[in-house]
């Protein structure tokens, strides 16, 4: 007699056996012992890649790298172009969440990004939250759910952006993984498949999972995922103007890389894997070393040095306001009880009063 697998009944143990076992991790990261592992893992896997990338760059030669340094201007430009799309995404993306003006979203979102790029990923997410209920006239609940679903919502279009792309490079030949050569066709239909059944679990769980309506959810992925496009040409354009002998093909390989070293879970210093992973690989593809050293360094040490700077001013700019406001409003402005969640009367800026429910 034929047995039929109900997926439904199956998924739900499975996610419930993976929730036990993230809760279980969690309250591990809490105690001393697990956090002072996961710091010692951070720092050893941080210490090791620039101990190696110092390796790399010496064997290349210091002289070598600083001749090579880019002396475009479009480098710079693009590299600001590639800095600024995240926050100026996202603050459309929660402009629409909470019908709030670009302009007053758009410092918040950047301190954010400088938070998960420069001390742990999600710490953004609580920063903004955190900014959030000071400033919106909304149960902190209800923050936490919308900055929760946005977070998803990002993270799917990212995962499905990277399966669509890589798999296009693999079906087109534009990208050579010679490993792989044999097995495209299974690697393929595992890419369709998987991104069917994360559609097919956001459509069954939407309810349950998301509190944003249908409709803002997937004009936020369609938002998010156009943007990753954006990005990764952008991307491939900086690199090619630094280096316009090198063929477009081959940077293309480089991106393929980089999206796959950005999909590994617990990595730090992303940006300094990949300069690494990309320096090991750069003789292979004929990629003249020196000056994929000078151009990943340049980018990784400016996106670094904006990070503070804007972090700065940011911070800045956050006491500033909130001085203003309590000028405006009075001493009240300033104390926490002010900013509670179940008080409805005020907001601490005009500007970022609700004007639709």
């Amino acid at each position: 007699m034929l047995r039929f697998v109900d997926f439904s009944s199956l998924y739900d143990r499975l996610y419930e056996q993976a929730t036990r076992l993230k809760e279980r991790f969690d309250e591990w990261t809490q105690t001393p012992v697990g956090s002072w592992t996961l710091k010692l893992l951070r720092h050893g896997i941080t210490l090791a890649v620039l101990v190696y990338l110092v390796y790399q760059m010496t064997r290349i030669g210091w002289e070598r790298i600083w001749d090579a340094l880019p002396t475009t201007p479009w480098f710079y430009v693009l590299f600001l172009a590639l800095y600024f799309l995240l926050p100026i995404f996202q603050s459309v993306g929660y402009s629409l969440i909470w019908n709030r003006p670009f302009r007053r979203l758009f410092p918040a979102l950047i301190k954010s990004g400088v938070y998960n790029k420069e001390v742990l990923n999600y710490s953004g997410e609580m920063y903004l939250f955190s900014w959030a209920r000071t400033r919106l006239d909304r149960p902190d609940g209800d923050i936490a759910h919308h900055i929760k679903d946005n977070t998803i919502v990002s993270s799917v279009a990212s995962t499905t952006n990277a399966v669509v792309l890589l798999g296009f490079f693999l079906v087109s030949d534009l990208v050579r993984f010679p490993m792989l050569a044999d097995r495209t066709w299974i690697y393929m239909v595992a890419g369709v498949v998987g991104i069917v059944a994360l559609i097919a679990v956001g459509i069954r769980f939407r309810r349950s999972v998301f509190k944003l309506h249908s409709w803002l959810i997937l004009a936020l992925f369609a938002l998010y995922f156009g943007r990753l496009f954006l990005l990764q040409g952008l991307q491939v354009t900086q690199w090619a103007v630094a280096i316009p002998e090198v063929a477009v093909q081959t940077w293309l390989t480089f991106l393929a890389v980089q999206i796959i070293t950005k999909r590994i879970p617990l990595m730090p210093s992303q940006d300094l894997f990949f300069m690494a992973v990309g320096l090991e690989m750069a003789g292979a593809v004929q990629v003249p070393e020196a000056g994929l050293a000078s151009v990943l360094a340049v980018h990784s040490v400016l996106d670094k040095g904006l990070g503070v700077l804007l972090f700065g001013l940011v911070s800045w700019y956050d006491r500033r306001s909130l001085f203003t406001d309590a000028e405006t409003e009075g001493d009240e402005a300033l104390q926490p009880e002010a900013y509670s969640a179940s008080d409805a009367s005020r907001a601490p800026d005009p500007e970022l009063q609700e004007t639709s429910s």
